[in-house]
């Protein structure tokens, strides 16, 4: 790995991003920048950026893109998030929304990682974890996303909510491809029809 910023592309507000390295102090600041990962697999704009090293770093008011898979966007929005170039890894905390096609994912802490710098292979969020996927909103504390596989594994008091339909168990797991899911040790509630008048 290259001893700087590894190939990111940071732009001060004002001007066009521009595609060169540029070698930092063992500390840095900026303000309004646009960090690029290599092979452009993620792009975070952030209000403030601090670099603790070459490899790693953290930032506030972020937005972020990246490869999601499948030829969709993912975007992520978050109140900071900080980075582990070495690790190949992206951890976004505080009001954490991420979307991608028909899938909306919100929580307190999520952990991206790369298999490589071209894409997103997992993800992990933790807190308040809420998804909206096809009209089914599914809920937990813990839920791991493996985006090869389009699989989403939801545990701690999981639950999912499909029109009148209600079903908890330990773990549901969603297949965002497909319409079937899974449940262990389910549980489904069906509410009444609405009367009509």
């Amino acid at each position: 790995m290259i001893p700087v910023l590894s190939a990111l592309l940071l732009c001060a507000c004002g001007g066009p991003p521009t595609e060169q390295v540029l070698p930092l102090p063992a500390a840095a600041v900026f303000t309004g920048v646009e960090l690029a990962w290599p092979a452009g697999a993620l792009v975070l704009h952030a209000a403030r950026a601090e670099a603790a090293d070459p490899e790693r770093g953290v930032a506030t008011e972020v937005e972020a893109t990246a490869d999601g898979g499948g030829g969709a966007e993912l975007q992520i929005r978050a109140a900071r998030a900080s980075w582990d170039l070495d690790q190949q890894s992206v951890v976004f905390a505080g009001a954490v929304e991420a979307r991608h096609g028909e899938f909306t994912l919100t929580c307190e802490h999520l952990e991206a990682r790369f298999d490589s710098p071209e894409r997103l292979v997992s993800a992990e969020a933790r807190g308040q974890v809420r998804v909206l996927h096809r009209g089914r909103v599914a809920s937990g504390e813990h839920a791991l996303l493996d985006v090869p596989a389009a699989r989403l594994e939801l545990t701690g008091v999981p639950s999912l909510q499909d029109g009148r339909r209600t079903l908890s168990g330990e773990r549901i797991v969603l297949y965002l491809d497909e319409t079937r899911l899974e449940c262990e040790r389910c549980t489904l509630a069906v509410a009444p029809a609405a009367a009509e008048p």
